[in-house]
C-alpha cells in the first residue's frame, strides 16, 4: 500500500470544507472564535502558500533562462561539429573550469538544447576492439 503525502493546501481546503459543514449544522465554536474569522484565517494561509509557490516558480524560471557560469563555458566550447561529452568535458576543463564533471556538463548541455542553443544527436565512435558504438554528441546551433 502506498501512502500519498498530503499537502498543506489540501489540509487547509479540507478545513474550509469542515468549517462550512459545521456552520451549516450550527456547531458551536469556542468563545471569541467565529466562522468568518476561521474562514478568513485559512483562506489567508492558502493565499500565502500560493504566493510562495508562485515566487518559487518565478525564481526557477529566471534561473533557467539566466543560466550559470558553467553553462556559458559549455556554450563557448561548443563548435559547429558534433562533440561527445568527454570531448566537451576536456574542453571545458582546459578552459579553466576545475570541477567540470560529466554529469554537470550533461545537465548544462540538456539546458542548452532545451533553449535551442545546441543540438543533440547520436554519432558512431570507434571502440578499442575495432567496433563502433553510438554516443550522444552536441554542437552549437548555427
Amino acid at each position: 500500500m502506498t501512502t500519498r503525502k498530503v499537502t498543506k493546501k489540501a489540509q487547509y481546503n479540507t478545513i474550509l470544507a469542515i468549517l462550512a459543514d459545521a456552520e451549516a449544522n450550527n456547531v458551536e465554536l469556542p468563545e471569541g472564535i467565529t466562522y468568518d474569522g476561521l474562514n478568513e484565517f485559512v483562506s489567508h494561509e492558502i493565499e500565502l502558500l500560493d504566493n510562495k509557490a508562485a515566487a518559487a516558480a518565478k525564481r526557477a524560471a529566471d534561473k533557467k533562462t539566466e543560466g550559470d557560469e558553467l553553462r556559458g563555458k559549455v556554450l563557448s566550447v561548443l563548435t559547429g561539429e558534433y562533440q561527445t561529452i568527454p570531448e566537451i568535458v576536456a574542453a571545458v576543463t582546459a578552459a579553466g573550469v576545475a570541477d567540470a564533471t560529466p554529469q554537470k556538463i550533461t545537465s548544462r548541455l540538456t539546458q542548452l538544447a532545451n533553449l535551442g542553443q545546441a543540438t543533440k544527436d547520436s554519432i558512431s565512435v570507434p571502440t578499442a576492439d575495432g567496433k563502433t558504438r553510438k554516443v550522444s554528441a552536441y554542437k552549437v546551433v548555427d
